[in-house]
């Protein structure tokens, strides 16, 4: 396995961790659809692969390659896509309210888990506003491409 994949994973478990924590009874702290949402995506991106597997080998088997790639990727990827920007604003939100409510559930019990979390949601942010600006400088490249006759040519 590779490094950034258990990296990853750590991370999504110590999220789910977290989230599964402050639904014991004697929590009473902020609990909504974010904390909800992020349950559920975290174990999607979790389960992601192996779904992910399982459909394209139906779809392949029933519409061929072509269909995979044409329809059902583009539509998985937007999906996740805007998906991930629900959960940044969930896990950004609702770590900051737990903080500020003063949650002892989060910010005493998982003190460690608590401030990873608190920081991860910039780091998150972050990433997510890199891959946006890339993805516009890109294309605006191939537009440009486009538009000069170039694309495609060697």
């Amino acid at each position: 396995m590779q490094v950034h994949k258990l990296i990853g994973f750590v991370i999504l478990a110590a999220t789910l961790y977290y989230i599964y924590y402050l639904e014991r009874e004697h929590c009473k702290c902020v609990r909504d659809w974010r904390h909800d949402f992020i349950k559920y995506y975290t174990w999607g991106v979790i389960l992601l692969p192996i779904i992910m597997a399982l459909v394209a080998m139906v779809l392949l088997g029933l519409h061929g390659a072509g269909f995979v790639v044409k329809y059902l990727i583009p539509v998985i990827i937007s999906g996740l896509i805007i998906l991930g920007f629900v959960n940044i604003y969930a896990l950004y939100t609702y770590i900051g309210d737990l903080n500020n409510t003063g949650c002892a559930c989060a910010i005493t019990d998982l003190k460690y888990i608590n401030t990873f979390l608190y920081y991860w949601r910039y780091v998150m942010v972050a990433g997510y506003t890199i891959a946006i600006v890339l993805m516009l400088l890109s294309a605006g490249s191939f537009i440009n491409l486009v538009n000069t006759g170039k694309a495609g040519k060697k």
